[in-house]
């Protein structure tokens, strides 16, 4: 069994929203991610590269919308056998999606990032502020991650796009260094693109798992608007 080494610096995020639950995938080039939605988003049995790096399955969206403590993301990691076909699907971690209680109206929500295949990092924590323009992280397993922050840039003239908003951008900082940017991407079939920008670490998995945050709690929070008569929930 092989597992994908992520050297690349560029990753790109595909959207499939046609079966239950709904999925986000995750490639290291855009020509592998059109064939894999060119096969409606189905694994072939032959050495095709349309291989996902990452799926990320969205559960409990109602759950969401209607502010309980039940929701939760589960993220699979691809692998190859010797031949460089698909082998199978692992589940490299569980997403949680949480509001804390005791914050008053500080923590808007929290999301705790549980590993299960990675021995030296167990878990990353990341909230989401009210009124704030950054996601703060917590990782007691990787001083570079702990205390650096996701800073968000809500650019004008969004556009919701199957339930994702569209024209937004995050930067991972940390000590003052730049680690990663997303971008949304327009007039395209990924509907980002991240960026690492020291791979050297080997952290581009986690910041991966990261990324998947990001893009699933902006698509809570603009449902929630509408459902809500433009009131965050």
């Amino acid at each position: 069994t092989i597992m994908f080494e992520l050297e690349d610096k560029d990753y790109y995020f595909l959207l499939d929203s046609s079966k239950s639950p709904t999925s986000i995938y995750c490639f290291t080039s855009l020509e592998s991610l059109s064939e894999f939605n060119s096969n409606k988003c189905e694994l072939k049995n032959d050495k095709s590269t349309a291989i996902p790096l990452f799926q990320c399955q969205i559960y409990s969206d109602i759950n969401i919308l209607l502010n309980t403590n039940k929701n939760y993301l589960i993220l699979n990691k691809y692998l190859l056998n010797d031949d460089l076909c698909f082998d199978k699907k692992i589940e490299y971690c569980k997403i949680k999606n949480k509001r804390p209680l005791k914050t008053g109206f500080k923590i808007n929500r929290v999301y705790d990032i549980d590993f299960l295949t990675n021995n030296n990092i167990k878990k990353i924590g990341m909230k989401y502020f009210r009124f704030h323009d950054y996601v703060e992280i917590n990782c007691l397993d990787v001083p570079d991650f702990d205390n650096a922050k996701w800073v968000y840039k809500n650019n004008t003239e969004n556009v919701i796009t199957n339930g994702f908003t569209t024209n937004d951008q995050y930067t991972l900082v940390s000590n003052g260094h730049i680690i990663a940017e997303y971008k949304d991407l327009k007039d395209s079939e990924s509907i980002g693109n991240l960026v690492v920008q020291n791979s050297n670490k080997g952290l581009d998995e986690q910041i991966v798992a990261m990324t998947f945050v990001l893009l699933t709690h902006q698509r809570y929070r603009d449902q929630s608007v509408s459902l809500n008569n433009g009131l965050l929930i």
